[in-house]
């Protein structure tokens, strides 16, 4: 990707080290093109990729752009917070879903 911004292509080289990244912004400032970039590489090169929104909304906008979306907490299984916080480690790292995105 080459035509990003200084803040853009930092939030691209960080995801493409690895780390988990937060892209926060008003409408139109670049996050879905960022995305669909980058999930459309990284699956190129056969990796999974599970975007988690902090939003339904956030989700549905997301899952037209790269394919598929979901709330952090239906990811880790705690959709409804019906978990006390001392059980959701063990929720997070039993859930299939981890297993499947941590590489």
């Amino acid at each position: 990707m080459n035509i990003l911004s200084d803040k853009q292509g930092e939030a691209y080289r960080l995801m493409s080290e690895g780390h988990n990244v937060v892209l926060l912004g008003a409408a139109g400032t670049g996050k879905s093109f960022i995305l669909k970039g980058f999930v459309e590489e990284q699956r190129k090169c056969g990796k999974n990729i599970t975007l988690t929104c902090t939003t339904g909304i956030a989700c549905s906008v997301n899952s037209e752009v790269v394919g598929g979306a979901m709330t952090i907490h239906k990811w880790s299984g705690n959709e409804d917070g019906r978990y006390d916080p001392s059980e959701i480690v063990d929720v997070v790292c039993n859930n299939r879903k981890y297993h499947d995105v941590v590489q």
